[in-house]
């Protein structure tokens, strides 16, 4: 297919009595731009605001929106970017930004979008209506089942949000709503909010954020920490002050920092993913919000979702076990078997023989993998 630069990702949709969920192949689209998909790690940066929002996007990462091919954005949507600085990067940035307010939901893919592939997954109805409860336009359910297990900041804008009130009710929907995460606290996502309305400096900050967060106990009484590992208010310097560059160094550097904390957690907790495998592990994840599941996504599940394990596995390592006499022979023989087996299991197929193809490869490395490959 003949590729194009439209930014849309996703969103909800309208196709008669169904209300869909749209994912656009941008993703995949601009993993084949990224140097080296396997090895590199993505960060993903989620902007929410309007006029605000799209100012910061242009002066952080040269974001601009692509008037040539679209005038309007239609409400709701959620569009993805990389910023091309870091393409090269061991940690390229991924941006999502979607405009408020929403108001309306798509009534169908515009015709300006039949040039890429957008897969519509159709959300079961229950007892005659949507088990996915989706309001008008409403990208929330978006953020908090899809967007939370996979970002690495969300930044709200509070002057196109509506304040700090309509931030903490934003945050007070996901935290009421979302489902609780597979993964460690250390490693969910963090919130910024970025503010005009109060001096910068880091006591200024600090005493907005005491505000924001009695703010949100008024609207919930769910644990932040359930769904967000940590959260930060940014002050900007008044406009036309400065350059509008110098006006936003702050926040990139509050964002880079943000993110090398959870991107340094998720590395300990073994749950940094190489572009490649960010990718589809998302659309694992599209499947999984489509089927209105009640168990939280589970990326162990879906990293086995094409090699599932066998539902006589128990049985076959009994069998085994019972022809083991002594102890001696569990701890030596059986034992060493079956965990690398089951270690060997979790590889896809050739993996050791590429191992050993590397030219680089320690002879530590070489002997594990010829003891898999005997297993």
């Amino acid at each position: 297919m003949k590729r194009c630069d439209h930014t849309h990702w996703l969103s909800f949709g309208t196709y008669g009595n169904d209300t869909c969920l749209l994912e656009s192949d941008r993703l995949q689209t601009l993993t084949h731009q990224i140097q080296d998909p396997d090895t590199q790690q993505p960060r993903l940066f989620v902007l929410i605001g309007n006029g605000s929002k799209s100012q910061a996007l242009r002066e952080l990462f040269g974001i601009k929106k692509r008037r040539k091919f679209r005038s309007k954005r239609d409400a709701g949507e959620i569009h993805l970017h990389l910023d091309p600085s870091t393409i090269f990067h061991s940690r390229p940035i991924l941006l999502a930004d979607s405009d408020l307010p929403q108001q309306n939901l798509r009534g169908g893919v515009p015709a300006a979008d039949k040039c890429h592939e957008t897969i519509r997954r159709a959300l079961p109805r229950v007892g005659g209506g949507l088990s996915h409860d989706v309001p008008d336009g409403s990208t929330d359910k978006i953020y908090y089942h899809l967007l939370l297990p996979f970002a690495d900041v969300f930044c709200f804008f509070s002057a196109d949000v509506g304040g700090f009130r309509q931030v903490a009710r934003h945050l007070a929907v996901w935290l009421e709503n979302a489902q609780l995460s597979t993964l460690p606290r250390n490693t969910r996502p963090r919130v910024v909010i970025v503010t005009e309305k109060i001096p910068p400096g880091a006591e200024r900050e600090k005493e907005a954020i005491k505000a924001f967060l009695w703010l949100l106990r008024e609207e919930t009484t769910r644990d932040l920490s359930e769904q967000i590992s940590d959260i930060h208010v940014v002050a900007l310097l008044p406009d036309r002050r400065i350059s509008p560059k110098a006006r936003y160094r702050h926040l990139k550097e509050r964002l880079l920092n943000e993110s090398d904390e959870v991107q340094n957690n998720r590395e300990i907790n073994r749950t940094l993913f190489s572009v490649t495998h960010f990718a589809a592990l998302f659309t694992y994840a599209c499947d999984h919000f489509s089927q209105a599941s009640e168990e939280p996504f589970d990326f162990i599940k879906a990293s086995r979702k094409q090699n599932p394990i066998a539902k006589d596995l128990a049985e076959h390592i009994s069998i085994f076990l019972k022809r083991i006499k002594s102890a001696k022979e569990l701890t030596e023989f059986a034992a060493p078997i079956i965990a690398s087996s089951i270690l060997l299991d979790n590889y896809p197929p050739d993996t050791h023989g590429k191992l050993l193809s590397l030219p680089n490869s320690p002879p530590q490395k070489i002997r594990e993998s010829n003891l898999l490959a005997s297993v």
